[in-house]
C-alpha cells in the first residue's frame, strides 16, 4: 500500500512538472527595443529611410525572414514579399513584429 501511494504521488509530481514546463509565456520572451527604433530614427535599406510605426503585427517566426542586420537589430520581411519591399520588421515581442515604412 505504502509502495503505491509513493508511485502516486511521484507520477502526480511528474505530471505538474510537465505541465510547468508547457508554459512558454515567460517574462524572457519579452524582448527590448533599441533606443534608436524608440526614438523612431529609421532603418537605411537600400539608400532608403524606413520608419517604425505604432503597429504590432501578429507573425510566426515561420513567417518572417531574416534580410539583414541595422544597428544591432536584425530586420526581416515577411516570406511572401518580393521586391520592391513595402514592410520591414523587427522583433518585439514572442510573435509580434514592429512595421517599418518608407514615408512617401
Amino acid at each position: 500500500m505504502k509502495n503505491y501511494l509513493l508511485l502516486i504521488l511521484l507520477l502526480l509530481g511528474m505530471i505538474s512538472l510537465n505541465c510547468v514546463s508547457l508554459n512558454n509565456d515567460k517574462p524572457t520572451d519579452t524582448l527590448i527595443e533599441s533606443q534608436w527604433i524608440r526614438n523612431g530614427e529609421p532603418i537605411i535599406f537600400e539608400e532608403e529611410a524606413w520608419y517604425p510605426k505604432d503597429v504590432i503585427e501578429n507573425l510566426k517566426d515561420s513567417e518572417v525572414l531574416l534580410i539583414f542586420t541595422y544597428n544591432g537589430e536584425n530586420i526581416y520581411i515577411e516570406k511572401k514579399e518580393v521586391r520592391p519591399y513595402n514592410r520591414l520588421y523587427t522583433k518585439f515581442g514572442k510573435y509580434q513584429y514592429r512595421l517599418f515604412e518608407k514615408n512617401d
